[in-house]
């Protein structure tokens, strides 16, 4: 796999390459072509995404193209799960970032990603970085519940380690019924500005996240334009029918999202056995 250092080493030979003009001095000499951006984006494309992430610093010009190739994914879908188990059932196919718990694959204009259900700061910082490349273009956006409360926290005053503390403090005491409050924010723009169909995937035990997404003062305006969303699915994997304090947590998440004026394009599905 190429490395950073080789990628420089390429860009700057093609910088080298591209200053050279008609003056140079013998007409018989053959000129080396300059490096193409098809060869770079081949390489690109048989590269692991993580890579790609860290190029973007190499040189104005990788991160354009990189840029291009991230701008093709319109479709995403962030799990939170055992990446272990992920592994096994599909080997081969995911790419793992270095130095966190973090899968990714990107096929055909989709990016899926899957962080450990044991996460550690470190990977949280890493899903939100990947995410940040993603979410200008998607069209169709999968998140587990977890990760919604993720995002809408990266767009508070709130800091991500500060957060993930939270949630440790929540876990050693046995409470996921803990609430923090802060005055809301002026998010600017929508952060998936083209999102047309958005799933959110909760169990019964991860439901607290829905509820905790008015703590962060951050309006679900800037999450989604509710103009162009067409369908809102709220999924509940593990469940048979929302009741009790499932119920109430999902309440939270509708009230705030204003699924009333989503009308028919909201649904809700328990998908329990």
């Amino acid at each position: 796999m190429p490395s950073s250092g080789l990628i420089s080493r390429l860009f700057g030979r093609k910088r080298l390459l591209s200053r050279k003009s008609s003056y140079e001095i013998d007409e018989k000499r053959i000129r080396q072509p300059p490096l193409p951006d098809t060869l770079l984006q081949m390489i690109f494309a048989a590269s692991s995404p993580f890579d790609l992430i860290q190029w973007r610093a190499v040189s104005k010009d990788v991160c354009r193209l990189i840029d291009i190739r991230f701008a093709s994914v319109h479709q995403l879908e962030v799990r939170k799960a055992d990446i272990n188990t992920t592994l096994a059932s599909a080997p081969g196919v995911w790419h793992r970032h270095p130095s966190a718990q973090v899968l990714m694959q990107l096929t055909d204009g989709k990016a899926t990603l899957v962080v450990d259900e044991q996460w550690t700061t470190r990977d949280v910082s890493s899903v939100a970085e990947a995410l940040h490349l993603f979410h200008r273009n998607v069209r169709s956006v999968q998140l587990d519940a977890p990760i919604v409360e993720l995002v809408v926290v990266a767009l508070s005053a709130m800091e991500l380690n500060r957060w993930y503390a939270f949630l440790c403090y929540m876990k050693a005491f046995n409470s996921t019924e803990l609430h923090l409050m802060y005055n809301w924010t002026k998010s600017k723009g929508v952060y998936f500005p083209m999102a047309e169909n958005l799933t959110v995937r909760t169990t019964a035990e991860q439901s607290c996240h829905l509820a905790r997404v008015v703590d962060y003062g951050v309006c679900s305006k800037h999450i989604i334009d509710r103009q162009k969303v067409k369908k809102l699915c709220v999924q509940l994997v593990d469940v048979k029918e929302c009741k009790g304090l499932v119920s109430q947590h999902i309440c939270t998440f509708r009230n705030w999202i204003g699924t009333i004026g989503f009308d028919s394009r909201y649904s809700q599905q328990c998908l329990g056995e």
